[in-house]
This record gives C-alpha cells, structure tokens and sequence, in this order.
C-alpha cells in the first residue's frame, strides 16, 4: 500500500469493503499528520471524482479515525460546502461495513451493553472463528468487556456451532445440519433468511446448497416455500422492484417488504439511503414527502427487526439521520447558493413536503435571483417529481426565467392552424354538397376522393382541437417533458389521428395510380400493390404502442420506448416511400407519352401530375420532419441540462404546417378537376381522345381511365 494506491482506490474502499479496504485504514492510520494532509490533497484533485463523493468520502474517514484538527480543516478546504452534505453513515453502520478500524474500537466501548451482544451474537454468525477471534481480541484492546458480553464471545469461540447459531459459512456441515433438524419450523425460518441475505455465495450455488440440505432434513413445506422466495428475489435491484407502480405507489407492502428482509445489508441500507433522497427509483419517479417517508422507515425497521437483520439498528440510526437532517433544512438552503447548481433529493424532499404558501414564496424569491439555469433545474425537478398543486404549477410557468425555456408562439400557432383546418372542413363539405351535388345523386358524392378529403380534414381539425387543449391545459408538459394523465391521452390522441390521417391520405393516393402502377410496373405491380395494402398496419402500430405504454400504464421500460420509437419511425418512412413511389410512377407514365407524340396529354391528367406531385413532395417534407421530431424526443437529454425543446418544437409545428399544406392541395385540386369537367362538359369535349388511339391503345386506355377516376 502506498499514497498512490490509496488515493485511487479511497472512495470504494471505505464505501463498502474490498479487498483493500483493511490496508487501507491502516496505511493511512499509521502516516504522519504531513502525509495524511498530502493524501487529502491528492484526493481532493481528483477529477473523476464529484464533490458529492468527496465530501462522503470525507465523513467516512472522520469516523474511521481520529483525525488531527489539521487534517480536518483540510477537507474543509477542500469541500467549503461539506455541511450541507447529509451524513449518510453513521458510526455503527461504518463499523458494520468494517469493524476492525480504529474509530469503531472506541465505538464498541461506548456502545450499551446490548448493542455489544448483539454484535457479539450476530458477528459469530457471519464469520469464521478465526475471524471473530481476532477481530474481539482487537475489542478488548480498548474495552473492557462486560460478564454477559465475555460469555456470549466464549460460547462463541469454545462451544461452536452446536450450541449457539451455525456459521452460515459451514452450511452442509453435520453439527449445522444436526442443529437445524432441532430447531423449530420458525427458527429453521429465521436462520435461512440470514442465511439468504448474507450469504457469498451466488444464488446458483445457494440454490444448489439449499437443496441438498432439504434432502438432508426434509424441510416443512413452510419452510420449503420460505427458501424458493429467497432465492428469487434476493437478486433483484431496488430499481427493478420499485419500477413496477404497484410497489412503488405501496412500497411497505408484504411484496415488498418480503424483497428487503432477502437483500444484503448493504442493499438494505442503500435502500433507505435512496428512500432519505425521496425516491427509490432515481427519480423515475414522483418523491414521497418526509411524512410518507417517516412512515416507510418505520415499516422496514420493523421488519428487519423481526427478522433478525443484522442492519437493523444501524438502519434505525439512518433513518433517525436522515429524519433530523430533512428537518434542518430551511428556505435558505435555495437562496444562499452554497450548493450552485445543484439541487439535492433532500431538498426536493422538503420543498415538496411544504404548505403552497411556502412554495410559492420559495419560487418568487428563486424567481427574482433571475439565475435561469439555477430556476430551471429547481423548477424542472420540482414539476417533475413532485406532486403540486395547481397555483404553484402556475406560479413557475409565469417566471421570467422559465419563460425562456418554453415554445414561443403556441397561442398564435395553434389559433391560426386550428381556424385553417376548421375553414378548410366547413369549405370543402359546402362545396361538395352544394356545388357537385348539382351534377349529381348524394350517393353519388360520395366517391373514394371525397371520403378521403373530409376524413382527412376531420382528422386534421380534432388534431387542432387536441393540441390547442393539451397548451391550455399544462405549459409545463411542453418545457418541462412531464405530463398529466389529460396530457397524455391528448398526446395519444393526436397520434391515433395522425395516423388515421395517412390512412385516408394513402387510399387516395392509391385511388388515383392505381391504373398507373399496372401500367408503369407490369412485373412487379403486386410488390407496390403489397406496400399500399399493408400502410395500415404501419399507421396504426404507433397507435397501439401509446395506448400500451401510456393509456395502460405499461412498466417504464426502455425497451418498450425504443419499440415506440421504431413503430412511430417505421410508419413515417413507409409513408416517405409510398410518396416517392408515386413520383416515380408519374413521371415514369410522363415519358412514355412523351415518347408517343401520338398520345395527348389530357387535361385532367396534367392538373393530376401537377398537384400529385406537390402533395407528395410536401409529403415527403411531413415524414422527413417527423422522422426529426421522433429522434429529438428519443434523444432528450436529462433533467440536468436544458430539454432538446428547439428541435422537437420547430419540427413538430412544421410538421403539422405540412399536415395542413398536403390537405389544402388535395382540396385545391378537387376544385381544379371540377371546374375542368364543367368545362370539358359546356364544350362537348368529353371523348376527345377516342379517335386517336393509334398502335397505343393500351396506354390510352390508362390515360382514360385517369380521366375518368370518380373525383
């Protein structure tokens, strides 16, 4: 061990126990007050390391030894803003990760008689005896032990296992296996889950060990149930138990709580240091307020309690330390700037633990620091992970510094797209039932075209309509990217829409070059055909992945996500594709009359060529700028930092502009054909191509029957 060594491998080292851990302690114990004050130096040059682990790193090492004032006030130095970190380890829990350090000695003899015996008791358990008497010869270097604590160790050391508790260590030994046969069904219950939480085996290998002892014993068919609920979950990570909403929105349920009593101290622990932050989950989801959170500690001290849990007390002693440091906090702690930028889950915790008229006095006075990266991260984390109520959500979304962050001109935008589509509807409905209706049965209007044309304005208006709602009815859902329950489905909403919209957009576009892709593709007609058969299918998958992932509360997964993302990709290209391929087939017919000068160019299929071009290219321009959107919203980066909003929020709104430009020239070549039938009709020219058929009949034909496609 050297300074080099030790600074390296410092924060793993006393956060948990290695290998190094024991060197470690004792190469820095024996230095000089010079060299000690070096290693602080060197450590806190550590660029890999945040300031956050550094000043926890620091606290460990004032409870492992007795530090000299000197290298105290380094570390002061070093992190000025080390009070304000709470004290995640107390002095038993430090000793529990490491017990032979030269703090926990002391520690021991000023510790009440029943806290030795217990030690004294479950240390026994946990080791071998060579161990344990090493490590209580060190004890009572410093502590002169008392009569039942001296007992307790000889019982330990003299008797063995046959008396006292087994060794887990020794599972499948005769004087293990003998002891257990005598044991009650509650104490073989009590023993194996020790067994399960401590245990250094992996839990393939216990499930091996464990089986071969109940072939030994013949477990009760309790304890046999016991066993295969251990070696379940005692793998599980915190993240993935509490990811699930229903233990998350009941973390002290029996699901639960059978989940703790299997982990290993040190995850046990964990879990309450990540309960002190507000949320066992990172911040996936909502914080519990301190009330909630208090009442969870109590619950899962019970438990660990009941079940022997060598974390007990010191689990205990956490929640005690992270109850008094929540309740130290004060208004202060977002005014003073001690901390920067960085906001704590201890103070989310407090913040949305207070009355509104706290915080909204907190956000005023945030507000007019007019630090805009400061207010958004307090803000963005406060909506986000906290439950407000509604004149708080107001207060933060009207101040100035959060107004930079969100969309500009969404009032505008909406109300000007909204009154387009709703004319555009009104407009065309009119001109259809009172303009074509004149030439025409009402069975008669209703063509393919016209079917496609009102469902694609009905679906563009209620688009509108949804978006101009989802505004209205939380700002925050767009600079914030965290949304209502309303919110959401109005997000689904419009997404079923959209895609409903390319539906009948696609039936038209097939309408219209049906004849042509025979014409244009003769051998491989049926593979384009295949790609407008089956657009439905790629339109409504996006659909059905939100109603899974929002409407049904599906588990936050990203993997889920990511099949989204694709479903949703997947869709615009296929939409991209049938587009080009409607180019492509125009123009491909283009050049073969050309190269027939004997074929005309009728009319109706030159305003055809020319709008079907203009809609497809936009689009085209539509699925390119939702394709944008779709990888800006997959590639949002974290709370931490400003949301991605420029990129989603321009290519969503042009995306929705382009929406409204496809559906206005289908509308404007509608008008166009129909006033060229008048005047095709008022001068008798309706067959003006049947004697020039030539040698190309066939392609005549085609030429008629685009002529003559019901629009």
């Amino acid at each position: 061990m050297n300074s080099s060594v030790f600074v390296t491998n410092a924060y793993t080292s006393f956060t948990r126990f290695t290998p190094l851990s024991n060197a470690s302690v004792w190469w820095f114990n024996s230095q000089s007050v010079p060299t000690q004050i070096k290693a602080i130096d060197e450590i806190c040059a550590e660029t890999h390391l945040p300031a956050a682990r550094k000043a926890i790193l620091f606290q460990l090492m004032n409870q492992t030894f007795f530090l000299d004032m000197k290298v105290q006030t380094e570390m002061q130095e070093c992190i000025p803003s080390i009070p304000l970190y709470p004290p995640l380890y107390s002095q038993d829990l430090v000793c529990t990760m490491n017990v032979v350090t030269p703090k926990c000695c002391d520690s021991f003899d000023k510790s009440s008689e029943e806290i030795q015996l217990r030690f004294a008791t479950l240390f026994c358990q946990d080791v071998s005896r060579d161990i344990y008497r090493q490590t209580l010869s060190y004890y009572k270097t410093c502590s002169k032990f008392r009569p039942a604590i001296q007992k307790a160790v000889d019982r330990c050391l003299n008797e063995g296992p046959t008396e006292l508790v087994p060794n887990p260590a020794n599972l499948l030994g005769d004087p293990t296996i003998a002891w257990i046969k005598n044991q009650s069904i509650a104490n073989q219950v009590e023993f194996l889950t020790i067994v399960c939480s401590t245990s250094e085996l992996s839990t393939q290998n216990l499930s091996t060990t464990l089986h071969e002892m109940d072939s030994k014993i013949r477990f009760d068919p309790v304890v046999q149930k016991h066993v295969a609920n251990c070696l379940s979950q005692r793998d599980i990570s915190t993240y993935e138990t509490f990811n699930n909403d229903a233990n998350y929105n009941s973390p002290t349920s029996d699901a639960v709580l059978d989940w703790l009593t299997f982990q290993r101290p040190e995850h046990q622990l964990a879990t309450f240091s990540r309960l002190c932050n507000g949320s066992l989950t990172n911040f996936s989801r909502p914080i519990y307020s301190i009330n909630r959170i208090q009442g969870i500690f109590k619950v899962y001290i019970n438990r660990l309690t009941q079940t022997k849990s060598v974390i007990a007390l010191n689990g205990e002693a956490a929640a005690s330390i992270c109850m008094k440091y929540l309740g130290s906090l004060t208004e202060k702690n977002f005014l003073s700037g001690e901390n920067g930028d960085l906001i704590t889950g201890h103070e989310l915790v407090w913040l949305v633990s207070q009355e509104s008229r706290t915080k909204l006095n907190i956000i005023s006075r945030v507000c007019d620091q007019r630090n805009s990266t400061y207010s958004y991260r307090v803000f963005y984390q406060l909506i986000h992970y906290g439950s407000l109520e509604w004149e708080v959500k107001s207060a933060i979304n009207r101040c100035p510094d959060i107004a930079e962050y969100q969309p500009k001109g969404y009032i505008a935008y909406y109300g000007t797209i909204t009154t387009g589509a709703i004319v555009m509807m009104i407009g065309t409905v009119s001109y259809i039932y009172f303009v074509e209706r004149g030439r025409s049965t009402l069975r008669g209007l209703l063509t393919p075209f016209n079917i496609s044309l009102v469902s694609c304005l009905i679906c563009l208006t209620i688009i509108d309509l949804f978006g101009t709602a989802l505004w209205a009815q939380s700002i925050e859902c767009l600079w914030a990217n965290t949304c209502t329950a309303f919110s959401i489905k109005m997000f689904t909403f419009v997404h079923i829409f959209q895609n409903i919209w390319c539906i009948s957009y696609i039936s038209f576009v097939y309408v219209r070059n049906r004849e042509l892709v025979e014409e244009v593709w003769p051998k491989t007609h049926w593979l384009v055909k295949g790609l407008f058969y089956t657009s439905p299918l790629s339109f409504t998958a996006p659909s059905f992945g939100f109603l899974g992932v929002h409407i049904l509360s599906a588990p936050n997964h990203p993997i889920k996500y990511l099949a989204l993302y694709i479903c949703q990709t997947w869709s615009a290209v296929h939409l991209m594709v049938l587009d080009i391929l409607s180019l492509i087939t125009f123009y491909r017919f283009l050049s073969k009359i050309y190269q027939d000068i004997n074929i005309p160019l009728t009319p109706k299929f030159r305003i055809i060529l020319q709008f079907g071009t203009l809609t497809s290219v936009l689009c085209i321009a539509f699925s390119t700028t939702a394709i944008v959107k779709l990888t800006a919203e997959a590639n949002s980066v974290s709370e931490e930092d400003r949301p991605n909003i420029t990129a989603q929020s321009v290519a969503g709104m042009l995306s929705l502009v382009l929406l409204h430009l496809v559906t206005f020239g289908l509308i404007v070549m509608k008008v166009v054909l129909h006033r060229s039938d008048l005047m095709e009709s008022s001068r008798g020219l309706k067959n003006t191509t049947a004697g020039k058929t030539g040698n190309s009949s066939n392609t005549v034909n085609v030429t008629e029957s685009v002529k003559t496609v019901p629009l």
